[in-house]
């Protein structure tokens, strides 16, 4: 059975579903077909694109079932499959035995697979999704390469399913915890992946690069928070054996290799420069061993401190200012993209009954933001605009029976109500309820 969720944003389990039955839905379609059409319509550059696919349409988590809400520390059993995300890819050939099913994604851009698969675990997640991906010669999306992907319902009518499909084994190998194991900060066990000579680690950000191809990781939605110990400048008596504990320990998790001399040597090194005073040799040495025992007992928890929107492939040399050119283009997107939602949100919850037909005056009046804003992008909703426009009955109340009339949005700024002189005759600038609240009337607004 695998767990259907609500929509994208909401993680919380609301049934469970054969797996037969959801492929049918996805062959054939359901209720939710016209919205897919829709959304396949709009294209991925349309604002209203990733409003819809996030809220409107169900999701379904393939890899594992979950008790209650879809965390990795909830996670009961795996399903028996492993879904994978094929990126940028308009047509596809697969003719591995190992294929289960696949199918147009919701963008029309790329496709959903599903891979029976055999002792599937969270330890081993990572490695069986690449080496799946090598198996199948296709190119993965490495931010879809999670136990608790999601994937949203979608339609594609030339579904392809092989009910006897080969069952891929899971790969018995360690791997890293830092980055499975994230979200819990749960313990993080050692693992075969690190050695001796490999480079030594300062965060966790490597964890997260299957390979040197992918420069970075932006994050969308909410900011990551990586492992990235934190040294004070300096630490007082009765603060310096907890403070070296826990910054020793973060290392040591970091690098579970790393063994006594190595810890031993990290540990003169931040008593020298930040322990006022020094701790002795015997307190050192004694810190240290208590590190190595609690590794090896697995019950240190890596610290995730520090939130990050965008992650830099270490592996991959970029300079600076590339870097910087990145940062703001991304940066500078998701500032648009935020604009454009928030002139969606006004035009959906638009009450025609009080404001009339929806203009660009009136949009810039109840955002608060600029008519050279609302104008810049304005052809993003133009054509839904129009639509909602020829739909609606003008049935703008008067004045005089205006009973019940509601400040439109707490962003209004009254002092650019009143600006507005051309936009409101000369009686009704604004008025005001019981509570003396300034209530607006822009239905005379051009």
């Amino acid at each position: 059975m695998i767990n259907k969720f609500k929509n994208v944003k909401n993680p919380v389990v609301i049934n469970s579903i054969d797996i037969n039955d959801i492929l049918n839905i996805i062959k054939i379609g359901d209720s939710n077909l016209s919205i897919i059409n829709s959304i396949r319509t709009l294209g991925k550059s349309n604002v209203l694109y990733d409003e819809l696919k996030t809220t409107k349409l169900p999701t379904f988590r393939f890899n594992f079932r979950f008790e209650g809400k879809a965390t990795n520390k909830n996670i009961i059993e795996p399903t028996g499959y492993i879904y994978l995300d094929v990126d940028n890819c308009n047509n596809i050939q697969l003719d591995s035995n190992y294929v289960f099913a696949f199918w147009k994604s919701i963008s029309n851009t790329g496709y959903s697979v599903l891979v029976k698969v055999n002792n599937l675990n969270i330890n081993n997640f990572k490695e069986t999704y690449i080496a799946i991906g090598k198996e199948l010669n296709i190119n993965l999306d490495e931010n879809a390469g999670k136990p608790s992907q999601q994937t949203v319902l979608s339609y594609d009518k030339d579904l392809y399913h092989n009910s006897d499909s080969l069952v891929f084994d899971a790969i018995d190998k360690k791997v890293s915890n830092a980055i499975i194991k994230k979200k819990g900060r749960r313990g993080i066990t050692t693992n075969d992946t690190f050695s001796e000579s490999s480079k030594i680690r300062f965060d966790n950000i490597n964890d997260y690069f299957i390979n040197d191809e992918v420069g970075y990781i932006y994050f969308k939605e909410e900011k990551e928070n990586i492992a990235q110990p934190f040294i004070p400048k300096r630490v007082e008596a009765g603060k310096r054996n907890s403070t070296m504990f826990y910054v020793l320990g973060q290392y040591a998790l970091l690098n579970p290799t790393a063994g006594e001399s190595y810890l031993i040597s990290w540990a003169n090194t931040i008593n020298k420069n930040v322990m006022y005073p020094r701790l002795n040799d015997n307190e050192l040495r004694g810190i240290v061993k208590s590190v190595i025992k609690k590794r090896l007992e697995k019950t240190l928890e890596l610290n995730l401190n520090k939130p990050r929107r965008i992650l830099f492939n270490p592996n991959k040399k970029m300079e600076q200012k590339e870097k910087m050119n990145i940062t703001n283009k991304l940066i500078g997107k998701a500032k648009t993209e935020a604009t454009k939602q928030e002139i969606y949100n006004i035009i959906e919850d638009w009450n025609f009954q009080f404001l009339g037909k929806i203009t660009q005056k009136k949009v810039s009046v109840v955002s608060n933001k600029s008519i050279a804003t609302v104008k810049r992008y304005w052809s993003d909703f133009k054509a839904y605009i129009s639509d909602l426009n020829s739909n609606v009955v003008k049935t703008v109340p008067s004045v005089k029976t205006m009973s019940n009339i509601y400040c439109i949005s707490k962003s209004c700024d009254v002092e650019k109500f009143v600006s507005y002189e051309n936009l409101f005759p000369d009686s009704t600038k604004y008025f005001y309820n019981k509570n003396k609240l300034p209530l607006l009337d822009l239905s005379r607004v051009a």
